[in-house]
Order: structure tokens, then sequence, then C-alpha cells
């Protein structure tokens, strides 16, 4: 695995060709962050569940009102994705509902280029706001968001298996009265 360097990272659409290698991100994301708080057989049911099956994932990259973005290195591949989709309590919302990078590539700018890219992708769409839960217990995603303008609007209880946690959901405004900024 390469690690990060000087080359340039490409931030594209995602293909279906993509979902595969979105889905392994999306499990080495959970199997790395969610170990202290989520136990291995609640990871592992979420996991195979139908959220992560390479079949949602597909329909998800060619929705026409959703977005899916790849970082790619040169020689590392896609070490890194996000997707957007509408939000199902408000229309008027957008959502983010996955957002992973390679381990080797966390806190090395790759989320916040993926973000400003997603926020640069969504501005036709007039969205009022993008939304996102973390668990509550997931300190460094939650201080990602944070930096990025989101603000803490709830926390809610959320069942991951047979055991019970706490989202944190945010909310990025995106009307312009606020402008949105991505952690540097």
């Amino acid at each position: 695995m390469n690690t990060p360097t000087d080359q340039p990272l490409l931030v594209r659409k995602a293909r279906v060709s993509d979902a595969p290698r979105l889905r392994q991100l999306g499990i080495l994301g959970w199997e790395t962050t969610y170990t202290d708080f989520i136990r291995p057989e609640n990871r592992a049911a979420y996991l195979s569940g139908a959220f992560w099956s390479i079949e949602t994932l597909s329909r998800v990259i060619v929705g026409p009102e959703n977005l899916a973005l790849v970082a790619e290195h040169p020689q590392s591949g896609v070490i890194g994705f996000l997707t957007i989709e509408p939000y199902a309590p408000d229309r008027r919302k957008l959502e983010l509902t996955r957002f992973y990078v390679h381990p080797d590539w966390r806190r090395s700018g790759v989320g916040s280029l993926l973000l400003d890219a997603a926020l640069e992708q969504i501005k036709h769409l007039h969205a009022s706001a993008l939304m996102v839960n973390v668990f509550a217990r997931n300190a460094v995603g939650r201080a990602f968001y944070e930096r990025a303008g989101f603000h803490l609007v709830d926390i809610v209880p959320v069942m991951v298996g047979d055991q019970i946690d706490d989202d944190a959901w945010y909310e990025l405004p995106l009307d312009g009265d606020k402008q949105a900024h991505t952690p540097g």
C-alpha cells in the first residue's frame, strides 16, 4: 500500500466498477474506527446488510439524485469516497450517507478534498442543508465535521445489531448564509 505522497490525487465521480472497492473501504473503515464500542458480531451483521451490498452501492452510484465521488491516487487507486443522497425526512436537504478514507491516508487531506469537491458539485441543487450522522463516540469523525462547519442538531439512540449506541446528527447549512469550509 502506498502512503501519502506529493503525487496529485484525482477526485472523480464513482463508476459502478468502483462499487467493490467502495464496499471494501467501508468495511475497513468500520473495522478500524468502531472496534472500541461496536461489538464484532454487530459490526459483521451491519456490514453484511443491504447498505453495504454491491447492488446498493451500484444503485447509489448511478442514481440521478445521488452523488458518489472517489479520491484516486495514481499508484494506490481509490483511497477514499463519499456518497450523498436525498435526505428522506426533508427532501430540501441532502444527506452524506457514506464517507470513508483508507486508514493509511487519513489526516492527509483526502477527506477535505472529497468534501470540498462534493460541496462544489451540489451547489446547483439548491439544497438547504447537508446532513450527516456519525456515532457519538466517534470523536475523530465528529471533530472533522465540526471543523468543516457542521453543527450538532441531535443525538439519538441507534440500534446496531443487538446493541444500542448513539448517533450524533450534524447539519451544514447550504443556503449561502454561512460559508462551508473544510478542515485544513
